[in-house]
């Protein structure tokens, strides 16, 4: 999160899987069409996180037992917060990791690259009037105001 917030960009949250075939099917499908890769290249940070990793979990948190991988940790993530269990599943949030998006895309709702890209823009909008609301709050007052 903190690359979203020295770059000011947003993250896409990309709940998946090294066995998920519908995620490469949506990797295959849709991310090469030319709006949604350059909008995915150039205007978003990309956090993968796979719900199938077998890598163990390195942490001194007092976690379950069946928390012990990484992947156990994303996929308990992923249905704490989403209430979901499929991948792919994406969202996109901030640098406080914010949601930016009323709705997650998931395959069933966005395989198509026009409604994907249109979700993206979205998140993109809601982060950029975000980023402008917090840089005016971070401006200091003019000189005459000073005293007010």
């Amino acid at each position: 999160m903190a690359i979203s917030d020295s770059l000011s960009k947003p993250v896409l949250l990309y709940f998946t899987g090294d066995t998920s075939v519908n995620s490469r099917k949506f990797e295959n499908s849709v991310w090469p069409d030319p709006e949604v890769y350059d909008l995915l290249n150039y205007q978003f940070i990309i956090a993968q996180m796979y719900v199938d990793s077998w890598v163990p979990l390195d942490t001194d948190a007092d976690l379950p037992d069946s928390m012990n991988t990484i992947g156990a940790y994303w996929m308990n993530y992923q249905r704490m917060h989403y209430d979901e269990k499929l991948q792919p599943l994406f969202d996109i949030v901030n640098h406080r990791n914010e949601s930016l998006v009323q709705e997650i895309a998931t395959s069933q709702s966005h395989y198509d690259a026009k409604l994907y890209k249109e979700w993206l823009d979205q998140g993109l909008r809601s982060f950029r009037i975000q980023e402008d609301l917090r840089a005016r709050l971070d401006e200091s007052p003019p000189d005459d105001l000073a005293y007010f």
